[in-house]
C-alpha cells in the first residue's frame, strides 16, 4: 500500500477510494431514497426499493405483536401491507430490527439504510484488521486502533459492495445480508485469534436463511478436526439461532396450534419454492444446477439438481477438512454454500469478506498486483467473485438493453454463475496452499534443521538451510 513518509496514504491512492466511496454512497442514495415507495403493489415478483426490508424485517415483527402469524402468507398477505410472503427465515433474521418496527415504516427504512452503510463499513474495518493493518496484527488481542490502512480498506471494501450489483441489491432491498456478512466477518477474526464466541456468532447469523445456516453449520463442523474449539462453538451458534424459535413460537401458539403451525410452515416452504426468482433458468439465479439449466436450455430432473448440490458440498467438505488458515475456510464455506444451492447475486456479499481478507493479504505479500499473476488461484479468486458481484450486463437490464430476448437473456445471466463457479473452484485450489499451513510446514522444517545432527549441519553449505 503506497504511503508517505509520515505513513499516511499517497494522495492519488486516498482520492481514488474516497472517489469511489463517494460514489457508492450516491448510488445507493438514488436507488433507496430517491426510488423508495412505501406502499406495497400486490404483484409478488415486484422487488422494490426497501420492499425486502418491508416484507421480511419490520412486517413480520409488527405482525407478531398484533397477533398475527407472518409465515402463514395467506393471512400474512391479506392483513398486512406486503407484497411477498415471509419465507422460513429464522426468527434471528427479523428479531435484531425489532425495535426500528415501533417506528412508521418511512422513518425505520431510512435508518435501517443508514446503519446498514455502517454495517458495511464496520464490515471492511475487520478486513483490515484480520489481515493485519490493525493495531498488534490479526493473531494478537491487541484492540482495534484507527489507522489510514484501515480507513482505506473499509472505505474500499464499502465502495464495492455499494457500486456492484450484489452489494446494491442487498442495499436497495433491504436485505439482511450486509449485517450476517459483518457477522461473518468478526468470525473470521475469532477464527483467528480463537475466540469461539465470535464464531458461534457467525454461525447463528448464518441460521438466518436456514438454506445458508445448515451447510455452513455442517461444514464448518466438518472441518473442526483442525481445530477442536471449532466444533462446540458452531455447536452453540446453532443453539443460539434455533433458541430464538422459543419466544416466537410462544407468540404464534396464541392462535395455532402445534399441529397447525407444522402445516402452515410446510405451506411456506412449497409457496417460497414456487416464486419466480425461483425457477432454475431464472437470470437471478447463479448456483451451480442453474448454470447447466441455461447452458442446456432445459431444466434437469429434481434427482440431478439434488446430485449437483452434493457434489458441490461434498467437495467443499473435502476442501474446508484440509484448510488451516480461517480467512480460506470461510471463504470455501461459504462460497461452496451459495453455488452448491438456490442462491442470487446479492447472496454474494456473505462471501465478500472472507475473500476480501485473503486478497488483501496477497496485495501486503506481493506489493500490489504487479506482483501478482493472472494464474495466481488468489487472483483467479477475487476475479470470479468480482465479475460475478460486478455483473450489471448479465441481468435482465443488459438482455432487454441488447435486444436478446428471453432465451437471449437467460443465457447471458448465466455468466453471473460461471463466475461464482470460478471463485468457487479457485478456493478449493488455495485450501491446498493456506498460508498457516505453508508457515507451519516451515516451522517444522526450521526445528527440523535445529534438531539436525552437528555432523549434517557441518556438510550443509554455506548459502542453503541444510535441509532438502
Amino acid at each position: 500500500m503506497s504511503t508517505t513518509a509520515r505513513g499516511r496514504p499517497a494522495p492519488a491512492l486516498l482520492g481514488a477510494v474516497v472517489a469511489a466511496f463517494a460514489l457508492g454512497l450516491a448510488v445507493i442514495v438514488v436507488g433507496t431514497v430517491g426510488a423508495y415507495d412505501r406502499e406495497a403493489s400486490g404483484d409478488r415478483s415486484a422487488t422494490g426499493a426497501l420492499s425486502d426490508y418491508r416484507d421480511a424485517l419490520y412486517q413480520p415483527v409488527r405482525a407478531l405483536a398484533g397477533g398475527g402469524n407472518p409465515y402463514d402468507y395467506e393471512r400474512y398477505l391479506a392483513t398486512m401491507a406486503v407484497d411477498q410472503e415471509l419465507p422460513p427465515y429464522f426468527p434471528i433474521n427479523y428479531l435484531p430490527f425489532a425495535p426500528l418496527s415501533a417506528l412508521d415504516l418511512p422513518v425505520a427504512a431510512g435508518l435501517f439504510v443508514v446503519l446498514s452503510v455502517v454495517v458495511v463499513l464496520a464490515t471492511g474495518a475487520l478486513v483490515a484488521v484480520t489481515a493485519g493493518l490493525g493495531a498488534g496484527g490479526a493473531h494478537r488481542r491487541s484492540p482495534m486502533r484507527w489507522s489510514w490502512p484501515v480507513a482505506l480498506v473499509a472505505m474500499g471494501y464499502a465502495a464495492v459492495v455499494m457500486t456492484s450489483r450484489g452489494g446494491f441489491q442487498a442495499l436497495q432491498y433491504g436485505q439482511s445480508g450486509p449485517w450476517v456478512a459483518l457477522c461473518l466477518a468478526a468470525g473470521v477474526l475469532g477464527a483467528r485469534r480463537h475466540r469461539p464466541g465470535l464464531v458461534a456468532l457467525a454461525v447463528a447469523a448464518a441460521w438466518a436463511k436456514p438454506s445458508v445456516g445448515l451447510p455452513v453449520a455442517v461444514l464448518l463442523a466438518v472441518a473442526g478436526g483442525h481445530h477442536r474449539w471449532l466444533r462446540p462453538a458452531v455447536l452453540w451458534g446453532t443453539v443460539a439461532a434455533w433458541a430464538t424459535w422459543l419466544p416466537v413460537g410462544l407468540l404464534l401458539l396464541r392462535t395455532d396450534g402445534p399441529v397447525q403451525l407444522v402445516r402452515i410452515m410446510l405451506e411456506d416452504l412449497e409457496y417460497s419454492a414456487g416464486h419466480p426468482f425461483g425457477l432454475l433458468r431464472s437470470p437471478s439465479r447463479l448456483d451451480a444446477t442453474s448454470v447447466l439449466a441455461k447452458l442446456v436450455g432445459a431444466d434437469p430432473p429434481p434427482s440431478l439438481e439434488l446430485l449437483i448440490g452434493l457434489v458441490v458440498l461434498g467437495v467443499t467438505a473435502w476442501a474446508a477438512r484440509r484448510c488451516s488458515d480461517p480467512a480460506h475456510l470461510f471463504a470455501v464455506v461459504v462460497l461452496g454454500t451459495l453455488v452448491a444451492l438456490w442462491r442470487q447475486p446479492y447472496d454474494l456479499v456473505l462471501a465478500l469478506p472472507a475473500v476480501s481478507v485473503i486478497v488483501v493479504e496477497r496485495w501486503r505479500q506481493t506489493g500490489g498486483p504487479a506482483g501478482t499473476s493472472w494464474r495466481d488461484p488468489v487472483v483467479l479468486l477475487a476475479a470470479g467473485l468480482a465479475a460475478a458481484l460486478f455483473s450489471w450486463p448479465f441481468g435482465h437490464r443488459g438482455g432487454e438493453l441488447l435486444g436478446l430476448g428471453d432465451t437471449g437473456t437467460v443465457r447471458l445471466s448465466m455468466l453471473t454463475g460461471t463466475a461464482a463457479l470460478l471463485a468457487w473452484a479457485a478456493s478449493v485450489v488455495l485450501a491446498r496452499r493456506s498460508p498457516v499451513e505453508a508457515a507451519t510446514a516451515g516451522t517444522a522444517a526450521t526445528a527440523g534443521t535445529a534438531e539436525a545432527s552437528p555432523e549434517r549441519r557441518r556438510r550443509a553449505p554455506a548459502g542453503g538451510a541444510g535441509v532438502s
